[in-house]
This record gives C-alpha cells, sequence and structure tokens, in this order.
C-alpha cells in the first residue's frame, strides 16, 4: 500500500525534479561582482546571437525566396510564414548552442511530462489566459491605446496565414523563446540574482524584444501584458520546474490568439 501511494504521488509531482540535484535557489540574493559581471555579459551575448540569428536566417530565407519567385505581393503567407519561421528558428539554434557550448545540464530544466505536468499545463494556459484577458480589458477600459502586432495586421489581411501561425507556436514559438528567456536567461539571471529577480528581468528583456513586431506610438501598454506574460510563464517554470509547461501554455495562448483572429476575419472557424 504504502509503495502504491508513493508512485501514484510520483505521478502527480515528480519528486526527481531537476533542482533537486543542487541547492535551491533563494529568492533574491547578491552575488559577487565577478558572478553578476559574468551573468550580464552572458545574457546580453545571447540576445545578441538571437538577435543576429534571426536577420541573417530571415535574410537567407527571404533570398532563396525571391530565387523561387516567392515575393511578398505574389504570394504572402508563404513569405510571412516562411519568415517567422525563420526568426523562432534562430532562437532555437541560439539556445541549443549555447547550451552545448556550456555544457551545464543543471541550467534548463525539462524532463518527460507526468501526469501532474500535463495539469500543470492546463492550469497555467487558463492562469495566463485569466491574466491577460484580464490587463487587456483593464487597459482598454482605463482607455489606453495599444500599439498593433505587425504579424496581425498581415494575417488579417492574409486570414490563411494565420492558419499557418497556429503549428508554428507549438514547433518554434513555445519551444524557441521559452527555451531563451526563460531557460538560459531567467536561468543565469536566477543564479546571480535570485528567483524574484530573475523572472522580472527576463520578463522585461522578453516584452522588449517584441519591439520590432510592434507599430504606433502606444508601445506601453503592450509592453504591460507581455512583460506580465512573461512572469506568469516565469512563475510557471520556476514552480514545476520544467521547460515543458510554459513552453506550451505559451504556445496554447498564441494559437488560441491566432484561431481566433482567423474566425474573425472570416467570420467562421470553418472559413
Amino acid at each position: 500500500m504504502g509503495e502504491a501511494d508513493a508512485e501514484s504521488n510520483a505521478d502527480r509531482k515528480p519528486a526527481t525534479r531537476w533542482f533537486d540535484r543542487h541547492p535551491e535557489q533563494p529568492l533574491a540574493r547578491v552575488s559577487d561582482s565577478v558572478t553578476r559581471g559574468d551573468t550580464l555579459f552572458q545574457v546580453v551575448a545571447v540576445l545578441v546571437l538571437a538577435l543576429l540569428g534571426q536577420v541573417l536566417l530571415v535574410s537567407i530565407g527571404v533570398g532563396l525566396l525571391s530565387g523561387l519567385n516567392v515575393t511578398e505581393n505574389g504570394s504572402p503567407v508563404v513569405y510571412y510564414g516562411t519568415q517567422s519561421a525563420l526568426g523562432l528558428f534562430a532562437f532555437c539554434l541560439v539556445g541549443v548552442a549555447y547550451l552545448l557550448v556550456r555544457e551545464d545540464e543543471t541550467l534548463v530544466g525539462i524532463r518527460w511530462p507526468t501526469t501532474w505536468d500535463l495539469g500543470m499545463i492546463v492550469g497555467g494556459f487558463l492562469l495566463l489566459a485569466g491574466t491577460l484577458i484580464g490587463a487587456e480589458t483593464l487597459l482598454s477600459a482605463l482607455g489606453f491605446e495599444s500599439a498593433d502586432n505587425v504579424v496581425l495586421e498581415r494575417g488579417q489581411e492574409n486570414p490563411e496565414l494565420f492558419l499557418v501561425l497556429i503549428p508554428i507556436q507549438f514547433l518554434l514559438t513555445g519551444p524557441g523563446e521559452e527555451l531563451l528567456f526563460r531557460g538560459v536567461i531567467q536561468g543565469l539571471l536566477r543564479r546571480a540574482y535570485g528567483v524574484v529577480p530573475g523572472i522580472l528581468a527576463a520578463s522585461t528583456l522578453f516584452a522588449l524584444f517584441h519591439v520590432p513586431s510592434l507599430s504606433g506610438n502606444s508601445l506601453l501598454p503592450v509592453l504591460s501584458v507581455l512583460f506580465l506574460s512573461g512572469v506568469v510563464l516565469g512563475a510557471l517554470y520556476e514552480y514545476t520546474r520544467t521547460l515543458l509547461v510554459p513552453m506550451v501554455a505559451h504556445a496554447l495562448w498564441n494559437a488560441l490568439v491566432f484561431g481566433t483572429e482567423y474566425a474573425g476575419a472570416v467570420g467562421s472557424v470553418f472559413g
């Protein structure tokens, strides 16, 4: 009976989580100056490499599409979908490359999902959706105008793009952005400054990295919502200690947004 109970508990909430292999990180701390300097250098280096990787891969992709006579005006869905996929693939490459070079198995926590993890994915998605819908509703009620999202604008002009973007969220957006911002960057900042500063700083960088995809003058409301999403995802990661939970919750939320936009553009989810 005792063994059965132990197995049941393990299925709900794993006892062998990655952080059990090293001391628990404090909520906040001030590390030595060398550690702080090295951490900030590595965070900046990762972000610069991610940005350069995006520019490089998207430029190569656009060049190849041009050679195949696939243009922005002639085939916008393929053109924009490829751009989006390549930009996010750069995040995946940089995150994986960093981990391979660093050779630190404890920096990023991820495991094969358990029943408890699946429940946390559902709960995390609901928490993320409730937080963001509530924040957007509040900002709208207070009269704040929001900047436009370039991706949504392109999708509204070409609704089929939303259908292309939905699987990309699960294949590239969730894995790439969460690996980079929650796994690598938040992981580094957590070690130097503690859990809470790590979440807040990584969420700020996550929001700011979306600025190129926004248009208009009212950036603060959108950045505030993006920051909140980063905080929720970062907290989910710290609580579950597996990157899979924020990856899937993030992808589900984005897929819901694109699916809703598609339904609104064509008048029905069935087109």
